[in-house]
């Protein structure tokens, strides 16, 4: 009898649809990506959206974020791994891919909170920075966070792709020296510590003998361009004005830079306008540039040539500039002695790089340290000497402002040597790692005036300060606008939260929503730097004419507020 034998279908339990979204969606990033990784990058996104000092647009905000994200992404994947290694405990993998999705989908809606709470934070940053709000709509405010998440995202992308090239080239390399003999015949820990040392080693020659000569060449074949642009001026034919015919520099050699400076100036109408009924003279402008020659010496002592040449020792006042990178001078911040001593003013500078500040600073700061040193030098010998012949000495100002006043401070690192024989120093926006201004300021006490080694060194944020400050005529002067991330910027920045927040807090000069944290704040600030520049006069990284006051004070030419008010009016 044939036995029958029954059968039937299991017909598998349907799952839920968010639970399969969920499973393919694990199954994705854990192919791509380090879920805990993910997830630490993530709370950096919320924290990059945090403000400092200066107000960001979507693209600086999608760098700083996605900056920020790749470096939460390292630091988690690293956390994960080292956990993992040290736990022995593992939750089976339905539990692991709920917990990690979890968090994912908790740290996503907390960051699109953020998102929205971000418009406020900046809102609180542009009138601190002096920046205009700009006035958007929903629709606007909606496409701008979308645009931040897209930036962020493609920062992000790029930056992780190019870690990945680079890990897979130096694996690459690495495998090939563990085959080699001579390192497979070693034990195991030093054939792996030779193989590492190598790699390091060949690393770093290829970035110094290939990679850093690159840069720098293209780098300054497109700023050496620049430099050599048409300004669109005249060669001047006053032969008190470096690059004119009698002068013994050359026009073209000023670059634009020095084309700039020695062609713009108050008319010797302009400047009697403000000292009526006075005798005015044209001012004196010598400017020497890096393509006259590349020998900072050279440089100085032919800045020291063309003064001799235009009797500028014979004047009432002589001006140095230590310009910034491109070579660059403020006018705006030179100009007003020119008014003060109706006309009766020497200024002179020369330029050592063509690379802006920041390039200068990473690769050619030994530079303005040298330029500030022989011109100063050299100007000072030439007082003295002049001085011996004819019995009159000209009063000698210095004004270096970020670079500058780094590369001035470093070149005479004692306040003495900095002060001796000059009648009036001025620093603006000095940066915030330079060591002479960061003595001065642990001196301060919550005083804006310092005494120290019998010179009265004077620290202003605000106008009323230049006044307010030193009892006598203080020789050395900091300006530093309260929201100039140059001035704040230091390295400390990383650790620890520096004393300047609480203080600004509590005056009202820094957004409320302002919240220090490790790396993430030094990150903010370093980009602030980039963008301060292009903040409106008196605030971030822009003196424009609050040099009125201070040349007034260091000088001792007395003006009532409403003459030095419309000068400030004219400079602007």
């Amino acid at each position: 009898m044939r036995r029958r034998v029954y059968t039937h279908e299991v017909t598998p339990t349907p799952r839920a649809p968010l639970v399969r979204v969920s499973q393919w969606t694990f199954r994705v990033l854990s192919r791509h990506f380090d879920l805990v990784g993910l997830v630490v990058g993530l709370n950096l996104f919320w924290a990059s959206l945090t403000p400092s000092l200066m107000p960001r647009s979507w693209y600086w905000q999608g760098l700083i974020s996605g900056i920020l994200v790749i470096i939460g992404y390292g630091l988690g994947t690293l956390s994960g791994h080292i956990v993992r290694a040290l736990i022995g405990w593992r939750p089976s993998k339905l539990v692991g891919q709920r917990i990690a999705l979890a968090c994912l989908a908790l740290v996503m809606v907390v960051n699109l909170y953020w998102l929205s709470v971000y418009v406020s934070w900046q809102d609180s940053v542009y009138p601190l920075s002096g920046f205009t709000r700009p006035q958007l709509n929903l629709w606007q405010i909606i496409g701008q966070t979308a645009l931040i998440v897209l930036m962020t995202s493609a920062v992000a992308w790029s930056i992780l792709l190019l870690i990945r090239i680079a890990r897979r080239t130096i694996r690459t390399f690495w495998r090939f020296l563990l085959r080699r003999n001579g390192i497979r015949r070693m034990p195991q820990f030093f054939g792996r510590t030779v193989a590492f040392v190598v790699v390091i080693v060949v690393l770093a020659l290829v970035f110094d003998t290939s990679v850093r000569p690159t840069l720098l060449g293209v780098m300054d074949s497109f700023y050496t361009t620049k430099n050599d642009r048409d300004a669109g001026l005249e060669q001047p034919t006053d032969p008190l004005r470096s690059g004119s015919d009698a002068s013994l520099v050359s026009w073209n050699s000023l670059g634009w830079p020095g084309k700039t400076f020695v062609q713009s100036g108050p008319t010797t109408d302009e400047i009697q306008s403000f000292n009526p009924g006075q005798p005015t003279v044209d001012p004196i402008r010598v400017y020497v540039g890096k393509e006259f020659s590349n020998n900072i010496s050279e440089q100085a002592r032919i800045a020291v040539k063309e003064l001799q040449r235009t009797d500028a020792f014979d004047r009432q006042a002589l001006q140095i500039v230590i310009v910034t990178g491109t070579g660059w001078v403020d006018t705006q911040s030179t100009r007003p002695l020119e008014y003060l001593y109706n006309g009766d003013v020497a200024t002179v500078s020369m330029q050592y790089s063509f690379l802006p500040s920041a390039l200068s600073f990473l690769f050619d700061r030994d530079r303005v340290e040298q330029t500030a040193r022989s011109l100063i030098t050299g100007v000072r010998d030439a007082i003295d000497q002049h001085q011996e012949q004819t019995g009159h000495r000209p009063k000698l100002f210095v004004y270096a402002q970020s670079l500058g006043a780094y590369g001035t401070q470093n070149a005479f690192p004692d306040l003495s040597d900095l002060v001796s024989g000059t009648d009036g120093v001025v620093f603006a926006g000095t940066p915030g790692i330079t060591e002479t201004h960061q003595r001065m300021t642990a001196m301060r006490d919550g005083s804006p005036c310092v005494e120290t080694e019998g010179e009265s060194v004077l620290f202003v944020e605000r106008r009323e300060e230049i006044d307010a400050g030193c009892a006598g005529r203080p020789r050395l002067m900091y300006m530093q606008n309260v929201s100039d991330p140059v001035v704040k910027w230091q390295s400390s920045l990383i650790w620890r939260e520096p004393d300047w927040v609480a203080v600004e807090k509590a005056k009202g000069q820094l957004t409320p929503y302002f919240t220090w944290m490790p790396g993430v704040t030094y990150l903010q600030m370093t980009l602030d730097m980039l963008i301060s520049g292009w903040a409106p006069a008196l605030y971030g990284h822009n003196y424009g004419s609050s040099a009125v006051p201070a040349w007034q004070r260091l000088s001792g030419v007395q003006w009532d507020d409403a003459r030095a008010d419309r000068l400030m009016k004219t400079i602007e």
